[in-house]
């Protein structure tokens, strides 16, 4: 009886070592993989259009270094504008990480074309930076729950028509068949996808006389300037007086529809 209880308390005691020795290390093993070594990172951020859809993706690097293995890890991120107004969550899950390997995932945020036309319009002409509210969830040596939550990390944007304007009018000229005017015009494309469409202009004399119109194909790629003359046919020659224009410009995009530009007094 007392060898079985003898034996029966070793027994208890290697166990309870063994449990204190996994506690041990899989908690030092969790600090040094996800704070110390960061196995938990965020790479660089990509663009994207489909289906009249942005998406925004975030690269998710995750290197087990540690002694156990990762599961049911989830990311889940809140896209918000400089106003802090929600305008895109999502939620990214990767079962299994075992130990000594790495994993590469693109975290995607979707942004609608027509939220962005219909109710975000500045995003098409100002450069800004969104907000996003991040949160990972795991589990360790499928035994200990982390969560970590990040907040106001920010994500680029650049504006498709970023400071757009009217560098000047030239004085009329005859090609032989009209009387013509010159109206350069430049902007910026600062995203992440090529600018196609046509410029529309309509150009009207300081008292609101209708002048001509003209409109001009272009295509700019993502990351360049455009700058290059509009031709406006003179229709109204008798209300060319040369005191100052008001120029409505409109852009039509496949992507956006058709976009306007404003109202633009010059001269």
């Amino acid at each position: 009886m007392r060898q079985s209880i003898r034996a029966l308390g070793w027994t208890v005691t290697i166990s309870m070592l063994l449990i204190f020795a996994f506690l041990a290390t899989s908690v030092y093993s969790m600090v040094q993989t996800v704070l110390m070594e960061q196995g938990i990172k965020f790479g660089d951020f990509k663009g994207s259009i489909s289906n009249n859809t942005f998406t925004l993706s975030l690269a998710l690097e995750i290197n087990n270094t540690g002694y156990y293995d990762m599961s049911d890890l989830n990311l889940t991120t809140i896209l918000k504008d400089s106003n802090g107004t929600m305008i895109s969550d999502a939620s990214t899950f990767v079962a299994q990480i075992t130990r000594g390997t790495a994993v590469k995932k693109w975290h995607n945020l979707s942004l609608s074309l027509m939220d962005i036309v219909s109710n975000m319009t500045y995003l098409l002409f100002e450069d800004t930076n969104f907000e996003m509210d991040t949160s990972v969830g795991m589990r360790y040596a499928y035994a200990f729950a982390f969560h970590l939550t990040i907040k106001n990390l920010t994500m680029p944007w650049g504006a498709p028509i970023n400071n757009f304007s009217i560098d000047g009018i030239s004085s009329p000229r005859f090609n032989g068949t009209h009387y013509l005017l010159d109206v350069p015009f430049s902007f910026e494309n600062h995203s992440f996808f090529d600018i196609i469409g046509t410029l529309y202009m309509r150009i009207y004399n300081s008292q609101g006389g209708y002048i001509g119109s003209g409109n001009k194909l272009i295509n700019v790629h993502s990351h360049s300037g455009y700058g290059d003359p509009l031709e406006v046919i003179i229709e109204n020659p008798g209300n060319c007086t040369g005191a100052g224009y008001i120029i409505e410009a409109s852009f039509e995009n496949p992507l956006f529809g058709s976009i306007n530009l404003g109202r633009i007094t010059y001269g």
